[in-house]
């Protein structure tokens, strides 16, 4: 009867939060050991798998129980920390912005875009900087009365640009360049007759090469006097502030009435954006000391989504170790398994 949960143990110990093998699991129950008793079972669980990888049977129960007790910090710590829902999620949620001044002034310069009607908008920075979740919050605010075509994965170099752009307006995109374009035109005539602004939003812009570059800023071409048919938005990493500083695009730079450059958080804003997360989630007490947070500030080097990460896998170590609060010593133990085991590039802290 063991077999089924030594084959869901040594499985799900293989993937555990990036920080691949037991260790992980014992150094976190460890570290909330305060019985002899609770030593002795985690101990057990250890055993489990040797260097070798050879099975040391412990108990049946020790070996359900501490099975059941990682694989619940992943799925259940939010009930144990009396959380909504997971408050570090790294994908782009709008609900939970921290509004530090450099994202104020990021957004302010995406409306100030849209408002006014600009013909292209830039807002760059960093992987991980928040880029695309100001989009998604900007994408709440638009009324019905706007017509937008939203690219995520922009085309590698000069892969047919205007198709996707077709497509990201839910219009046809078969058929030659002159077609798509006359049907390309015909369609912004008819929104802007009918009083609706048409914005494309082009994400990970950086990896636009400088013909659809140049593609762009021709078809901009469209708007004529004072009427403005499109709007381009472009999302980017820092590649792309890079590349619209070339001195073969100075036309396309001229053209670009709003941008701005997002950078990482610093260290005091990290503390503040870890408990601004936790209470938009329902958490009532500090749940990260702060000298906690100034080592994930460290190692993250302010960027919000590898705060995430880090913040993540600290609940659920937090919650294997039966901890109440997120302390430095968890915090050190998710940083060297993911220096250790893990493909995050992290700042290494003083030692």
């Amino acid at each position: 009867m063991i077999a089924p949960y030594v084959k869901v143990f040594s499985h799900f110990s293989h993937m555990l939060c990036g920080a691949v093998g037991i260790r992980v699991i014992f150094q976190a129950v460890r570290f909330g050991a305060n019985s002899t008793r609770q030593t002795e079972l985690i101990l057990a669980a250890f055993s489990f798998v040797n260097l070798k990888g050879l099975i040391i049977w412990p108990s049946k129960r020790v070996l359900l129980f501490w099975t059941i007790r990682i694989i619940a910090g992943l799925l259940m710590y939010e009930a144990y920390y009396g959380l909504r829902e997971k408050p570090f999620s790294i994908l782009p949620d709008p609900d939970l912005i921290y509004w530090n001044d450099h994202h104020r002034l990021a957004f302010a310069m995406l409306e100030f875009g849209v408002v006014n009607s600009a013909g292209f908008t830039v807002i760059t920075g960093d992987i991980g900087c928040g880029k695309t979740t100001l989009v998604r919050y900007l994408l709440r605010q638009l009324n019905r009365h706007t017509a937008v075509g939203l690219i995520s994965h922009s085309p590698q170099g000069n892969a047919g640009l205007l198709q996707w752009i077709m497509m990201s307006l839910n219009q046809p995109h078969e058929g030659s360049y002159p077609t798509l374009y006359k049907e390309f035109q015909r369609f912004l005539h008819e929104q802007y007759s009918k009083g609706r602004r048409t914005i494309l939003i082009v994400d990970e812009a950086q990896n636009l090469g400088m013909v659809s570059l140049e593609e762009l800023r021709m078809l901009s071409n469209i708007n004529a006097d004072k009427a403005q048919f499109l709007q381009i938005i472009l999302v980017g990493q820092p590649q792309l502030k890079d590349m619209l500083r070339n001195p073969e695009l100075v036309q396309f730079a001229q053209r670009v009435s709003s941008d701005f450059h997002l950078k990482p958080l610093i260290a005091s804003d990290v503390t503040r954006y870890i408990n601004y997360r936790l209470k938009a989630v329902g958490c009532r007490a500090a749940l990260f000391s702060e000298d906690a947070c100034k080592m994930i500030a460290t190692a993250s080097c302010g960027i919000p989504r590898t705060i995430n990460i880090l913040c993540d896998t600290a609940l659920v170590y937090g919650f294997a170790a039966g901890a109440k609060l997120i302390t430095p010593g968890l915090v050190t133990m998710v940083i060297e398994n993911k220096q250790q085991y893990g493909v995050l590039p992290l700042t290494a802290l003083a030692s």
